[in-house]
């Protein structure tokens, strides 16, 4: 699906979309009834898989392929200690702030926070002019 999705709606597209898909949690600061708190959780699903589409597009063409194996052990080892840690400190916080803030300041930290390390770090400015692919010694 990726294939004929991105051609169609452009790669940058997919991972904005994508990066701001965790606002979708803010209405669940409202507590809304149950079907609206599982349609926000379906759009946030829905939009990350469209950002992880074009991400995973992006290393396949910058990432030699000799690298390739390591740099996607080293992601997921990075998500993994990151998902540890953050679930962690979310079941500490629950209890104090209640779930409803808990998913809003989620979804703020990640919506907003995500575009603003892209434009920080300059990478967003890497996926405007496009990767060139790394070359390695072998090459």
């Amino acid at each position: 699906m990726g294939n004929r999705l991105e051609p169609r709606i452009g790669r940058r597209r997919l991972l904005a979309i994508g990066y701001l898909g965790p606002l979708f949690l803010l209405p669940v600061g409202l507590v809304p009834p149950l079907p609206v708190i599982f349609g926000c959780w379906f759009a946030l699903g829905f939009t990350d898989a469209w950002a992880v589409i074009a991400m995973q597009a992006y290393l396949v063409e910058a990432v030699p392929d000799a690298l390739r194996g390591r740099m996607y052990a080293a992601w997921s080892a990075i998500i993994a200690l990151a998902g540890a840690f953050w679930f962690g400190l979310v079941g500490l916080v629950i209890p104090t702030l209640g779930a409803p803030l808990v998913f809003v300041l989620a979804g703020l930290l990640v919506g907003i926070g995500g575009p603003l390390a892209l434009l920080l770090t300059g990478a967003l400015a890497t996926l405007r002019r496009g990767i060139e692919p790394v070359e390695t010694a072998a090459d």
